[in-house]
């Protein structure tokens, strides 16, 4: 699993010393085999080698990226041309011993730079359509807190809070002595009100004072991990009797976070809980894609910063002038490029920018995509949004008017 961690150490890393190769690679066996996958990975590889020479490096920073051409010869052709994911990030500079490797369920655009800073923009873009949810399972005495992101599931910890115990003269043994433990609710009752002679009421409140102290222990440590780890939203799995008790013990901040409930506690399987949560995440989704679609069209039926419909979108890219793009997940179109400059166009004519004669392409809604994520435009991927598809299937928030 992908972790808030890694992304900030990546983003916060820089060389100046040794060159940092990185390689963003599609790995989508849906798309291509393994050997076309391994030619398209030895064609960057080549061309980079090529231009080593002329990138002005030393000695030792030459050698240092050449280490680096061969450890990720090794990764993508002996670990990662049969694996299932659909693309791979990797980011190694030899020479200053950092190494990370990024499993990815997008496919990216195929890309080696070999420069002093991690080229991560192709993997942020990715990631950032991904939204990142907590799980909390929890009962009277136990809790787990699991991690949801981009389809996988990590557990991050258990925690447990041993119930009041007491030592009880019971009746029928003949040592006189028996560790039990104290029931939550009922039992039989002795002379003096309680089980087997204590006093029943104070046994209740010590469960319910040990429950609150769990209660508030479980709460303090995902309050920390959310802060920590910027998760977006929160799941929680108890028992119907203790929700009440549960939301009403959670920080502020958590329960505006809190998205769904799940009726279990920590007894769950991991398998379920991530069947049960994909539900709540699937819905939690379509309703933001939802907001973000009626919030598009209403800008647009505003004349605000915003546009619908490939043509207009296709314009805003090529002005850098998209801030987000939302596009259906299964939209392409032919269209063509200007084979010098890249500029984008759903017609066949000559460059605006640079006079030259345009060449047709397969999908230009792909190349968009693309060619906005070097601009650091946010894309998000919509899959079954009727609104979207009855305005074009794609549309742009602008940074500006064009």
């Amino acid at each position: 699993m992908i972790k808030y961690e890694q992304i900030q150490r990546l983003v916060k890393y820089t060389s100046t010393q040794f060159p940092i190769t990185s390689l963003h690679l599609n790995t989508d066996g849906a798309k291509r085999t393994p050997k076309e996958i391994v030619i398209i990975f030895k064609e960057l590889i080549n061309q980079k080698k090529k231009e080593l020479g002329k990138l002005g490096y030393t000695t030792k920073q030459i050698q240092s990226v050449e280490r680096d051409l061969k450890t990720l010869t090794e990764l993508i052709t002996e670990r990662y041309v049969m694996r299932k994911f659909k693309g791979v990030s990797v980011f190694v500079s030899t020479g200053n011993d950092f190494y990370e490797v990024f499993e990815l369920p997008r496919a990216p655009r195929d890309v080696l730079i070999v420069d002093f800073d991690p080229y991560i923009r192709p993997l942020i873009a990715i990631l950032e359509e991904y939204s990142r949810y907590g799980v909390l399972l929890v009962d009277k005495a136990k809790a787990q807190f699991f991690e949801i992101f981009a389809g996988e599931i990590e557990e991050h910890a258990q925690m447990e809070t041993e119930l009041p115990r007491v030592t009880a003269r019971v009746p029928g043994f003949a040592s006189g002595k028996e560790v039990v433990p104290i029931p939550h609710h009922g039992g039989r009752r002795g002379p003096g009100g309680g089980q087997y002679g204590f006093d029943e009421r104070h046994i209740e409140r010590r469960l319910e004072k040990r429950f609150y102290e769990h209660l508030q222990r479980v709460n303090e440590y995902v309050f920390k991990v959310f802060m920590r780890d910027r998760f977006d939203y929160l799941i929680i799995g108890t028992h119907a009797e203790l929700r009440y008790d549960v939301e009403s013990m959670l920080h502020s901040y958590l329960k505006r976070k809190l998205v769904g409930w799940l009726p279990y506690g920590p007894e769950a399987t991991v398998k379920k809980v991530l069947e049960d949560a994909s539900k709540i995440i699937k819905r939690v989704t379509e309703e933001t894609w939802a907001k973000m679609v009626d919030e598009l069209i209403s800008e647009v039926s505003k004349d605000g910063l915003a546009v619908v419909g490939l043509e207009d979108t296709v314009k805003a890219v090529n002005y850098s002038a998209a801030r987000t793009i939302l596009v259906d997940e299964n939209f392409k179109k032919e269209g063509f490029i200007c084979p010098k400059c890249g500029f984008l166009s759903v017609e066949m004519r000559r460059c605006e920018f640079c006079d030259e004669e345009l060449i047709p392409i397969v999908d230009i809604v792909d190349e968009l995509v693309e060619t906005a994520i070097t601009h650091g435009t946010e894309i998000h991927h919509i899959e079954g949004n009727e609104k979207l598809a009855q305005n074009g299937h794609i549309g742009a928030f602008l940074r500006f008017r064009i």
